[in-house]
């Protein structure tokens, strides 16, 4: 039988610390999304679209079990990548 949601997966796979493990990865990539879209001013298309979309993924993890597809894993992983890329400025000030 398969899990109601994608967050019952992770529970019933790892328990507390990897649903706890998940939920916090998720919220510090949002985070550093959410800021790095805020130090990148009016280029900030790509870290805040990331952004939301985490958040959405962390809030519809707990709706069904959509986001055990490998489809979705795949697109997931690439819009982070993206907007985490995207989230650091290329100026010559390091």
């Amino acid at each position: 039988m398969a899990a109601p949601s994608a967050a019952m997966a992770v529970f019933a796979g790892m328990g507390w610390i990897g649903l706890t493990a998940m939920m916090a990865v998720s919220l510090i990539a949002f985070v550093r999304l959410f800021f790095g879209a805020l130090q990148r001013g009016r280029d900030s298309f790509f870290p805040a679209a990331a952004a939301a979309c985490v958040l959405f993924a962390l809030v519809q993890s707990f709706a069904g079990p959509g986001l055990l597809r490998p489809a979705a894993i795949l697109c997931l992983s690439v819009i982070v990548g993206l907007g985490l890329s995207q989230s650091v400025s290329q100026s010559s000030s390091r």
